[in-house]
Parts: structure tokens; sequence; C-alpha cells
């Protein structure tokens, strides 16, 4: 009995802690949202016109400027290398291995099963390396950032 109500106790510690928690979270949460509807707030309203001119580059000289703006543009530039990375390396990555997998294994099912003999396993081989080789060659120019993905 002793022990009964000692796991009880120590069940409604553990509930009371993970209420206090949940609490806290909804506290952060609640914060948050108002800190969000702030931002929101000042990104939609209008930027006084002195605010302005007080960004904009001294110099006159369209060069400077250009390498000013080009400062000033930079998270874009990373957030842009982010999507570049994600979704032109990875994803080209992962849909050259499945190819890969894709036809290895059908290949593989095709020797078992005896539908190419050694002959054609030799020839297939052959043009597949040659019109890789071909395909890549011309295709480096105009898609260079695929024919030449780094890890």
């Amino acid at each position: 009995m002793a022990e009964e109500k000692n796991n009880y106790d120590k069940i409604t510690e553990s509930l009371s802690d993970v209420i206090n928690a949940v609490n806290l979270l909804n506290e952060k949460i609640d914060k948050q949202e108002v800190r969000l509807n702030n931002l929101e707030q000042k990104k939609d309203a209008p930027v006084p016109l002195n605010q302005i001119e007080a960004t904009m580059p001294q110099s006159t000289s369209p060069e400077s400027a250009v390498n000013q703006n080009d400062v000033q543009s930079t998270p874009s530039v990373r957030k842009q290398n982010l999507e570049e990375n994600i979704g032109g390396k990875w994803f080209a990555k992962i849909g050259i291995a499945a190819l890969v997998l894709g036809v290895s294994f059908f290949l593989k099912y095709a020797f078992d099963q005896g539908w190419i003999g050694e002959t054609g396993r030799v020839i297939i081989g052959i043009l597949v390396g040659l019109s890789l080789l071909i395909i890549g060659e011309k295709t480096i120019i105009k898609y260079s950032t695929y024919g030449q993905i780094t890890s």
C-alpha cells in the first residue's frame, strides 16, 4: 500500500513537472508571436524618405555603388547558395544514385535470367561508356554545374 502511494506521488510529481514545462513553452510561444507581429508591422510600415537617403551610398561613381549594393545583399546570396546546394547538388547526387541503382538492379536481373549473354554484356559496357563520354562532352558547356558536381 505504501509502495503504491509512493508511485502515485512520483507520477503526480512528474506530471506537475511536465505541466510546468508546457506552461513555460506556451509563454515562450506567446512572446514569439508578439515579437513576430511587431516585426511584421515594422515591415509593412512605410520607410521615411530621410532614412532611405541616409542608407544610399555617398559615392557618385557607378562602380562603387554597385560594389556597395553587392555587399548589402550578402544575406540573400547566402540563402541562394544554400538553395543551390540543396536543389542543385544534393538532389542531383540523390538522383544519380537512384538511377545507377535502378539500372544496375535491372541489369543484374537480366543477367540472372539469361536475357543477356557475356558478349552482350561487353558490348553494352562499351556502348554505354562511349555514349556517356559523348553526352558529357556535349553538355558540359550548357550544364556546367551538373557536369561538375563536387562533394
